[in-house]
């Protein structure tokens, strides 16, 4: 797999070379596609003429582009013969490269393969065009009567090799549209596809390489030692147990054959990460070698990457192209010393309790995080961050203004050569700022560079309408709180973590939002989205319910709140939600669970 990271290049020409695409409704501009076009080729094609259609009512069609040159106004997408005759060489560029370059009466649209050109048709739609995929379910496209294309040179990848989120509900569409590719998403091969893995195992492999179940009864000596005895129940593999190195082996490879032939018949390139990493639990092998691997390294990541790579040279003999991925988590998280990764080995390091999301990465707050990360950067020649967007104290968002920092944490990562970004963003109604942060994280995840306040401002006027300015003002009021009042709020944080949820931040932030409702009127959509975006702020108003009270007690004032208005309005943009976002096979179990919730609330407050 090429690893290619390189800053967006953007350089706008002479406004002489402009091309009108369509006019009043009538298309002035052909579409040519590649002769020998890849599929995710035509997929970008077709995106690109279904996009153009639906902002200038005209009418598109993809054709083939003819043998002979042609004398008019055209678009050429992909690998065309008008492109490399312009200099545009698409065998040349990486996997994900993609270029618009445009002349007088023409369009290059192109890139490499497999994904250049689909991404290249998608900057053209958001850039030029004025599209906006806000969220799965929900897009802009603007009405252009004219749709005049002024003179265009630009030229780009993703800034990070890996791309992964976990948890966004709805199609697939919307992460290809956003520049994801990481095996989490599993975007289809007609999307342009995902760099996946070739076990069946994404992560957490040690007893599926290696089953108790299978193998403890006659071979106790596989697995960890503690307190003098061996133990499989929640415990790890011992990993200085030759005979184990050799089983693992022989597992991976016999997936990555099954997984070969599966692609093969697919007609999809084959999946070239494998997983052996520790189960997501601790108990770490205390035997005599394993305690000495772990002293002469200094972490318990010592024998784990040395396991590692011996499985890794012993795979890359015969599948030089795959690399095989493991973690520093938990009780592996501190980088070693002395030792490095193989070149073949992609380490991922979490973040998993280890820092304050309320804070960057860079903060002193997260000095230990932060430097983890410069440490293991020396270790690991392909370094991926595992990340959070979500806390598992409690299976909802609250509010943390941890978009404030995405910029900031992505361009540190990208200083310190980590190549992948994995987070998991789990709960589609109930997390926190849902759609904003959703949609800002994976914006600035492809190029960090771009500025967040201006992105923040795009979504909010786009997504909100005349509510938008207060959703902003709702922001500040939040980062305000946070930092009057700052916590530590890491992944396992729960409600009576959020000391900034006080009561002077929920009375002025309820305040905002009923003025938000008032500015959309009876726009149904805007009013819809304005709803969902308060669910965090009432979810922690009944959460926090008695700080909040036992707040009012001392400041000696009535609790200005109506705790079962507060709970009928959760249970209703739920129900919302819920209507608006879930597959119908799943409403019902929705339906029960936040009505037992609801009733537990207003019980509390009788």
């Amino acid at each position: 797999m090429r690893i290619l990271a390189l800053a967006v290049a953007l350089a706008v020409v002479s406004p002489a070379s402009a091309m009108t695409l369509a006019r009043h409704g009538r298309a002035e501009a052909r579409v040519f596609l590649a002769r020998d076009a890849a599929v995710p080729e035509r997929t970008a094609a077709a995106e690109l003429v279904r996009y153009l259609e639906k902002a200038t009512s005209a009418s598109f069609r993809v054709e083939e582009e003819p043998a002979d040159p042609f004398d008019g106004p055209a678009v050429y997408v992909g690998p065309t013969g008008f492109a490399a005759r312009r200099g545009i060489d698409a065998a040349t560029m990486g996997p994900e490269e993609w270029v618009l370059r445009s002349g007088r009466g023409w369009l290059v649209v192109s890139g490499g393969r497999p994904r250049g050109t689909l991404y290249a048709a998608y900057h053209l739609l958001e850039r030029h065009i004025g599209v906006r995929w806000w969220s799965p379910h929900e897009e802009h496209v603007p009405t252009r009567h004219r749709l005049v294309l002024r003179g265009i040179d630009e030229r780009g990848t993703p800034v990070f090799a890996y791309r992964d989120v976990y948890g966004i509900d709805g199609s697939k569409e919307f992460l290809a549209r956003h520049f994801v590719n990481g095996d989490a998403a599993n975007v289809p091969p007609e999307l342009g596809g995902s760099i996946r893995g070739g076990t069946p195992w994404p992560v957490h492999s040690f007893y599926f390489l290696v089953p108790p179940t299978e193998w403890f009864r006659d071979h106790p000596e596989y697995f960890s030692e503690r307190a003098g005895f061996r133990a499989a129940g929640r415990s790890q593999l011992c990993l200085t147990n030759p005979d184990v190195r050799d089983l693992v082996v022989g597992t991976i490879e016999a997936r990555l054959e099954e997984s070969a032939a599966a692609a093969a018949m697919a007609g999809v390139p084959l999946p070239v990460l494998a997983d052996v990493s520790q189960n997501d639990w601790g108990g770490p092998c205390g035997c005599s070698r394993c305690r000495a691997a772990v002293e002469r390294t200094g972490s318990q990541a010592g024998p784990i990457l040395d396991f590692v790579n011996f499985v890794a040279e012993e795979i890359g003999a015969k599948r030089p192209d795959v690399l095989v991925t493991t973690l520093a988590y938990q009780y592996s998280f501190p980088p070693p010393s002395g030792t490095r990764a193989r070149d073949n080995v992609v380490v991922r390091l979490s973040a998993f309790g280890r820092r304050d999301y309320a804070r960057a990465v860079d903060d002193p707050a997260n000095a230990t995080f932060r430097d983890a990360v410069i440490g293991w950067a020396g270790v690991a020649k392909h370094l991926w961050i595992w990340d959070y967007a979500v806390t598992f104290g409690v299976e909802r968002g609250l509010p943390l203004a941890t978009y404030a920092n995405y910029a900031r944490d992505l361009r540190f990562y990208r200083a310190h050569g980590v190549e992948g970004i994995f987070t998991q963003h789990e709960y589609p109604i109930a997390g926190d700022l849902r759609d904003l942060k959703v949609w800002l994280w994976l914006e600035i995840l492809e190029d960090p560079d771009r500025d967040p306040e201006r992105l923040i401002r795009e979504f909010t006027d786009g997504f909100y309408g005349r509510a938008g300015r207060l959703v902003r003002r709702y922001l500040r009021l939040l980062e305000a709180a946070q930092r009057r009042n700052p916590g530590f709020i890491d992944v396992n944080a729960v409600p009576a973590d959020y000391g900034h949820v006080d009561l002077a931040f929920v009375t002025a932030a309820g305040r905002l939002f009923d003025r938000a409702e008032r500015a959309v009127g009876s726009a149904p959509v805007l009013l819809r989205r304005v709803r969902h975006v308060r669910l965090s702020l009432d979810y922690a108003t009944l959460a926090r319910w008695d700080e909040l009270s036992a707040e009012a007690t001392r400041q000696g004032v009535a609790l200005p709140l109506d705790r079962r208005g507060v709970a009928e309005r959760y249970r209703s943009v739920w129900l919302e939600q819920i209507d608006f976002r879930l597959p119908e096979d799943e409403r019902d179990a929705a339906r029960a669970e936040v009505d037992e919730e609801v009733a537990e609330w207003i019980g509390e407050g009788r």
